[in-house]
């Protein structure tokens, strides 16, 4: 199942993967791919599945660590070990960045 910029057909919500975000998701689903194609491919499901949710709850999201620096109000999913970074601007939602639950939150040079 193929990772593409937009995960949703029109709702309520639009729902855009930025690219740092596809670039993330590109590279977790390489490494997942080495260990099991199958947990790779479940994995792509499952985030395109949360993508997808944000059309129509995206305020579902708890608020990130990220808020601190960003003058954006910051939202996170969780899927499995990995945080969905996303904001709303209007009736876009866009996915900013995808992060493994371990690692620091982003700086305020990473945005």
């Amino acid at each position: 199942m193929p990772l593409s910029r937009n995960c949703a057909d029109a709702m309520a919500f639009r729902v855009d993967v930025a690219r740092p975000a596809l670039e993330e998701a590109h590279a977790i689903v390489a490494n997942l791919r080495l260990l099991s194609p199958a947990a790779a491919e479940r994995w792509v499901a499952a985030f395109l599945a949360r993508c997808a949710s944000l059309r129509a709850l995206p305020e579902r999201g708890t608020i990130a660590a990220e808020l601190a620096w960003v003058h954006k109000e910051i939202r996170q999913v969780i899927l499995e070990r990995y945080r969905i970074l996303y904001v709303i601007n209007g009736e876009r939602v866009t996915v900013v960045h995808v992060r493994h639950g371990a690692q620091l939150p982003l700086s305020p040079d990473d945005w």
